[in-house]
Order: C-alpha cells, then sequence, then structure tokens
C-alpha cells in the first residue's frame, strides 16, 4: 500500500506526535508498505530552524525507508496568535505542496494537523487523488483557543468553527485520543461510526519505570526523600502545565513536595514568569 502521512511536526523536532509519526511511518514501511511524509521545516517549539536543516521551496530526505518531503513556509519566533496563524496557514499550504512534488498515488491520506487548515488542505490531495482520508486529531480546536480566551474576534471564530465542520465531513476517518473526545465530536454531530480511538501509545524498552535513586535525581540535587511531582512534556498554551504550577502554589507549605518541570514550548516562559510572581520555591 502506498500511505501519504502529513504532518505539522516530525523529527528532529521533539514533539511527541513527531515522535509517534515518525514511529507509525517506520513501523509502516517495515510491514511492506510505501511511506511518504509531507511536512514542513523542524521548527518547534522555539519557531527557529534546528538540526541541519536550511530552508529551500523543496526539501526531500530518506530515513530508514521512509521518504520525507518538506516544503517551505513562513517561520516566526513570537507567541503571538496572529504569528502562529501565519506560520499554521503557510506550513499547511507548504505541506500540501510537498505532497504535490511527492507525485504519489497514495492509497490513503493520513493527516496529524497542523489543526483545521491541515485537515482541510489534506483533503484537498485527497479529493485529487480519489482516496480516503484519515484524520488525528490530539487537540479539539477551536475549543481550547476560544476557551483560553486566544481567540476572541468573532469572525475568526466563526472562520474556525467552519474549517472545525468542514474537517469532520471531509474525513472518512478520524482517530482521537480518548472516549472523551469521541463523545465531544458526537455531540458536534459527526457520525460515530467514523471515530476511532486510539489512545497515545509509546515504546516500552525506552519508557520504563527505573531506580527512584539515580544518576539525574543526583545530578539535580533533589533530595532521596523529597516527593517529585513531576510534569515532563511540552509547555504549550493549552497543555495544563499552568493546572500544575496553580497546585504548587496551594501547597508551599509543604517542603517535601517537589514540583518538577522538565520540557519547552511556547508557553515556557510565561509559566516561568508565574513561578517568579507567585515566589514558590517549590519548583
Amino acid at each position: 500500500m502506498k500511505i501519504l502521512m502529513t504532518s505539522q511536526v516530525f523529527p528532529p523536532e521533539r514533539h511527541p506526535t513527531a515522535v509517534m509519526v515518525q514511529e507509525l511511518a517506520q513501523h509502516l514501511v517495515s510491514t511492506g508498505n510505501e511511506v511518504t511524509v509531507a511536512c514542513g521545516y523542524p521548527h518547534h517549539p522555539g519557531g527557529r530552524l534546528i538540526g541541519n536543516c536550511r530552508r529551500r521551496l523543496i526539501i526531500r530526505e530518506n530515513e530508514h525507508g521512509v521518504r520525507i518531503i518538506r516544503g517551505w513556509h513562513a517561520l516566526s519566533e513570537s507567541a503571538s496568535m496572529v504569528a502562529r496563524a501565519a506560520v499554521m496557514l503557510t506550513q499547511a499550504a507548504g505541506t500540501a505542496l510537498a505532497a504535490h512534488v511527492a507525485g504519489l498515488k497514495p492509497d490513503v491520506v493520513i493527516n496529524f494537523g497542523p489543526p483545521l487548515v491541515g485537515p482541510l488542505l489534506a483533503s484537498t490531495v485527497a479529493w485529487r487523488q480519489q482516496v480516503p482520508l484519515i484524520t488525528v486529531i490530539y487537540d479539539l480546536y477551536p475549543d481550547v483557543a476560544i476557551e483560553t480566551g486566544k481567540i476572541t474576534n468573532p469572525v475568526v471564530i466563526a472562520a474556525a468553527l467552519w474549517a472545525e465542520r468542514r474537517t469532520y465531513k471531509s474525513s472518512d476517518r478520524i482517530v482521537v485520543l480518548s472516549q472523551g473526545f469521541r463523545r465531544t465530536l458526537v455531540g458536534k454531530g459527526v457520525n460515530p461510526e467514523k471515530i476511532d480511538v486510539l489512545p497515545v501509545w509509546l515504546d516500552p524498552h525506552e519508557v520504563r519505570p527505573s531506580s527512584r535513586l539515580n544518576r539525574w535525581r543526583t545530578e539535580q540535587s533533589i533530595a532521596p526523600d523529597t516527593f517529585v511531582v513531576l510534569y515532563a512534556g511540552t509547555i504549550g498554551l493549552v497543555s495544563g502545565a499552568q493546572v500544575v504550577a496553580e497546585v504548587a502554589d496551594r501547597l508551599q507549605d509543604d517542603s517535601n513536595i517537589l514540583f518538577l518541570f522538565v520540557g519547552d514550548g511556547r508557553a515556557k516562559d510565561d509559566l516561568e514568569a508565574e513561578v517568579g510572581r507567585r515566589n514558590l520555591r517549590n519548583v
């Protein structure tokens, strides 16, 4: 089978979705499929190019049998919604260009974002090729942007809601990560027969329990008897790291608890500023 995967992120970006797209692509190749990944420049989370990537109209790579084609798009280090939207829109267009340049007649298109615009352009590719589209949804947009106040303009909200409806209508199958997401989509009128729940996976050989007393803990000067509350992953605008900081604020009087944040993202600077403002000594 010939499979075209379109994605917002892909290694060397260390975004969880990037890693999962890579693992899925390599697994599909190992089982005898031909896989092409169309994506943008590696730039998450800081908005700057990472690795050895150079800005060109089209970049072609091959890793472990997976064809990778990257298309040109804008970059920005700004965390503003306008800048982020510009990057997402141009990246979606660049990804569609990369998919076109691939010259592939796929049997199926699988889209991993960016939210809203990614599935729309992927649906165009699938429609032109007359093949099914599978849309993978890990964040419910525009809900999260509206509920967190990142989008307030009524015209923008209306456009985003229209794009959301088009995403669900144009997708032959929709993959979500939880039953809660599935219930939300069904509540929005999506045909439940379209929706599959596939929880986020991990490699048990790479992510596994280890000794509580380990070298990394010692390097960070964390006492053996300290109870650690760990937040690990993307520190994004909607990832919930700020909620953990609020919990740390409420538990400042318990000197035996340490709140440890490990990761990076668009909201990291804001989180550090909030920790400083609250004078949290347990973070």
